[in-house]
């Protein structure tokens, strides 16, 4: 959100869909509870082409099959404004368009 930007080395968490299978398997329309299983693809996350550290990347707790929750850490070096934000999952990509507000 533009007007409550996140600070270089700030933590944000976001949710995305159609990361894929998980390990083990959930079952449609079941809730992600411990022990949260793990997506069977890597996640990465680049802010403005810069590598962000991704914290957690997997199913959302308690919430449902299919939705996942990605936590990352704003990487430094980057300018202040919106950055576009792209997220990777094994060899696809997000569609670009979307933006993080950077401070």
């Amino acid at each position: 959100m533009a007007a409550a930007p996140v600070a270089v080395g700030g933590i944000v968490t976001f949710y995305v869909s159609g990361l894929g299978v998980t390990t083990p398997v959930m079952q449609d329309g079941s809730l992600a509870t411990a022990p949260l299983p793990t997506l069977n693809a890597s996640v990465g996350v680049l802010l403005g082409g810069t590598n962000a550290k991704v914290l957690y990347a997997g199913p959302a707790p308690g919430e449902i099959a299919g939705l996942t929750q990605i936590n990352i850490q704003v990487p430094s070096g980057l300018p202040g404004g919106l950055i576009p934000l792209l997220v990777t999952s094994g060899e696809a990509a997000s569609q670009p368009g979307v933006t993080l507000a950077v401070k």
